[in-house]
C-alpha cells in the first residue's frame, strides 16, 4: 500500500513541475525561482516531505 502512495506522489510532483515550469527542457537545470513558480516550488517540496514520510513511517 505504502508503495501505490509513494508512486502517486511522485507522479503528482512530476505534474506541478510540468505545470509549473520548474525545469528547463534545453539544459535540463531547474528555473531560478519567480513569483510566477513559487507555489509550483512550495507544492514540489510539500510532495518531497511527503514521500520521504511515506517511505520511512510505518
Amino acid at each position: 500500500m505504502r508503495t501505490y502512495v509513494f508512486y502517486a506522489i511522485m507522479f503528482l510532483g512530476m505534474i506541478v513541475v510540468i505545470k509549473y515550469d520548474l525545469r528547463d527542457t534545453k539544459t535540463h537545470r531547474w528555473r531560478v525561482s519567480t513569483e510566477e513558480n513559487k507555489l509550483g516550488y512550495f507544492l514540489l517540496v510539500f510532495l518531497f516531505v511527503g514521500a520521504i514520510l511515506t517511505l520511512f513511517v510505518h
